[in-house]
This record gives structure tokens, C-alpha cells and sequence, in this order.
């Protein structure tokens, strides 16, 4: 008799183990497809600001240039200036 109360509240608690996994499965599916909706979007993001950075890198790369297009012009332009200081020098000087 001992054995068959052992059984049957070993029965009854595997039971009630299996009653309250069976009460977890369908919020971890929530928690998995809330988990699963925010990598993607994540995902989505990380995509979008990599673009960006890509497009910021070349918007970098023509700034650049310009810059160095500017101080080459600002040079021929001191060059320029220099001659015209001559040439007007030169005009001015009594014959």
C-alpha cells in the first residue's frame, strides 16, 4: 500500500510538473518572438547607419579634396599676387 501512495503521489506530482511547464511554453514563445522581432529590427538599423557611415565617409572624402583643391589655389594665388606686386612695381618705376 506504502508503494502505491509513493506511485500515485509520484504521479500526481510529475503531473502537476508537466501542468506548469506546459503554463511556460506559450510565454517564452512570446519572449522568443519579441526577442526574434527586436534582432531584426536591430539589424535593420545597424544596415541603415552603415549606409550612412558609408555615405559620410564619401561626403569626408570630397571635403578633403576640396580642401586640398583650396590650399593649391590659395598658393597659386599668393604666386599671382607676388607677380602683380612686380608687375605694378615695375609700371611704377620712373624711366
Amino acid at each position: 500500500m506504502a508503494d502505491e501512495l509513493g506511485t500515485i503521489s509520484r504521479s500526481k506530482a510529475f503531473d502537476l510538473a508537466f501542468k506548469a511547464l506546459s503554463a511556460l511554453v506559450i510565454p517564452a514563445c512570446v519572449w522568443i518572438v519579441r526577442l526574434e522581432v527586436n534582432n531584426a529590427i536591430q539589424n535593420e538599423r545597424i544596415q541603415e547607419l552603415q549606409e550612412d557611415v558609408r555615405k559620410n565617409s564619401a561626403i569626408s572624402n570630397a571635403v578633403q579634396q576640396n580642401t586640398t583643391a583650396l590650399v593649391k589655389l590659395e598658393t597659386k594665388l599668393d604666386g599671382l599676387g607676388r607677380d602683380i606686386s612686380d608687375v605694378k612695381r615695375l609700371l611704377d618705376t620712373p624711366r
